[in-house]
């Protein structure tokens, strides 16, 4: 189910900044080749990749974003999107703009990481904001205001967290456990997996060795 038609390509330039912006959230399929841009990001918005993925330029730096994954889009940022050439690709996205946040908590978006991996939590986020719409008060949208900006407030908790388990890998450890000789260790596994596949209940490994010569008499 889609709930908005291919956007049309934005070659116009608007203003950043505008005047108060209702929150929104939508599914969007684009058909493979298509392309978005250039145009200028009015909101905070989180992106949800569910199939196909999208090669992103945003103010001249190329990105690229795969299925499962979300990324974060920064008002302001000049962006152009192209689609997968060989497939649809299929995203949820989410809306707010700058109006429904404090300060503290746009300097910390800002300041983010551009795309995670699509946790179970930030999905259940977006279907949950999705929902919202059909009950929601129309003019202010109070219930779908709260629900993206839970979204973006667990995407900062879900950016920390990476950052968190990164800086906890201590290099020493990964070159410890880069140094270990792996090699016997996958030829005695591939043997044993060997056994294991053509050996029968109660038949042993001789196969794999020759049987001992018998002494001639």
């Amino acid at each position: 189910m889609v709930d908005a038609p291919v956007p049309i390509l934005d070659r116009g330039v608007v203003r950043p900044r505008s005047p108060h912006r209702s929150p929104t959230c939508s599914i969007v399929l684009y058909p493979p080749g298509a392309t978005l841009g250039p145009r200028i990001q009015m909101d905070y918005q989180p992106v949800l990749l569910h199939t196909g993925s999208v090669h992103v330029t945003v103010d001249g730096i190329p990105r690229d974003m795969p299925a499962g994954h979300v990324g974060l889009m920064l008002p302001g940022a000049l962006g152009f999107f192209a689609f997968a050439r060989d497939r649809a690709t299929r995203h949820r996205r989410m809306a707010l703009g700058l109006q429904f946040l404090d300060q503290r908590t746009r300097r910390a978006l800002d300041g983010a990481v551009n795309c995670l991996s699509l946790s179970a939590a930030m999905q259940t986020c977006a279907e949950l904001a999705r929902d919202a719409v059909a009950v929601d008060e129309p003019a202010e949208q109070p219930v779908l205001s709260a629900m993206v900006q839970a979204a973006l407030t667990l995407y900062l908790a879900e950016a920390t967290h990476v950052a968190t388990a990164r800086a906890a890998e201590h290099p020493a450890i990964a070159r410890a456990i880069g140094s270990f000789p792996t090699r016997p260790a996958r030829r005695v596994s591939s043997i044993a997996m060997f056994q294991n596949s053509h050996n029968g209940p109660g038949v042993s490994g001789r196969g794999l060795n020759p049987p001992p010569r018998q002494h001639e008499a």
